[in-house]
């Protein structure tokens, strides 16, 4: 899928403290043959991830290519209770993961739109197994509601369905999705927010919230400061009432609309000017 004229590049982190397993990893990877299926008899341990260039038809054995097929036929008409146990115990595969430093229990995600901006989409992705979901975006503000990004909290929501070819003249389809950011209040999204954490704590699901913080103009010198600071406490507030216990909160900083098609993005150097500086920013807005 795509947002129809944006270049999604986003920034993830977390606020808080990261104990020194999630900043350093040290546990050993296992690396399985070739195309990553660690089928027995064909593990590698090392210290680091080893990388395989995919080819163009899957090279398996052929033991594990017959699982493959009897779990596409087995799993169409029931889901294991723990995916990550299933995988572990058929293929030797361990599907823990991290997001931003933070260990999740699978890869499998959802990333911010108009498919988690609702407290039932969020228990629906929980149930199903997903590792993380990265809420809708919001809009930064300062402490009287004032919004420096305010072009982008408006209600423009619309998907559309259309067939497409291939360079080989393969037929399929695209799905393109026109959208903006939360256009509702931001103690509505602070609602959300914590419904959302509550609604994935049993499931263990991360739950991450998303921001679209002030990003001056080329030319402009004054960082809105007021509306990080006001924003990112809030929605870490939040965090600590709702959120698992002696976790840091992800944060996900959402560039994507501006890049793509606002004149902030016109110059090179204010794009890296940004990027150097919104991560401090955040972190000063939360800092003791």
């Amino acid at each position: 899928m795509k947002e129809e004229g944006f270049s999604r590049v986003n920034l993830s982190f977390v606020i808080g403290h990261l104990p020194k397993r999630c900043l350093h990893p040290r546990r050993p990877v296992v690396n399985a043959f070739h195309c990553g299926f660690a089928a027995p008899g064909f593990l590698q341990v090392t210290e680091e991830p080893m990388l395989y260039p995919l080819p163009p038809q899957p090279d398996l054995p052929t033991s594990v290519a017959g699982q493959i097929a009897e779990d596409y036929e087995r799993l169409k008409e029931s889901w294991p209770s723990s995916l990550e146990d299933y995988i572990l115990g058929r293929y030797r595969i361990d599907l823990t993961s991290e997001y931003g430093g933070i260990e999740i229990k699978n890869p499998f995600g959802k990333a911010s739109g108009q498919l988690s901006l609702a407290t039932h989409q969020v228990q629906k992705d929980a149930e199903s197994g997903l590792g993380f979901v990265v809420l809708k975006t919001v809009i930064a503000q300062n402490e009287s509601g004032s919004q420096s990004m305010q072009d982008w909290a408006i209600k423009e929501t619309h998907m559309t369905v259309e067939r497409i070819a291939g360079s080989n003249g393969q037929e399929g389809w695209t799905v393109t999705w026109k959208g903006r950011g939360w256009h509702e209040s931001f103690a509505s999204y602070l609602g959300f927010f914590a419904e959302a954490l509550s609604a994935a704590r049993d499931a263990n699901t991360l739950v991450a919230p998303s921001c679209k913080y002030h990003l001056p103009m080329p030319g402009e010198k004054v960082w809105r400061t007021d509306e990080y600071a006001f924003t990112t406490a809030a929605l870490l507030e939040v965090w600590k009432r709702h959120g698992p216990a002696q976790r840091p909160m992800p944060l996900e900083k959402d560039f994507s609309p501006t890049l793509a098609g606002s004149p902030r993005a016109a110059q090179m150097e204010t794009i890296i000017e940004w990027l150097r500086s919104v991560p401090g920013l955040i972190r000063q807005a939360v800092e003791p």
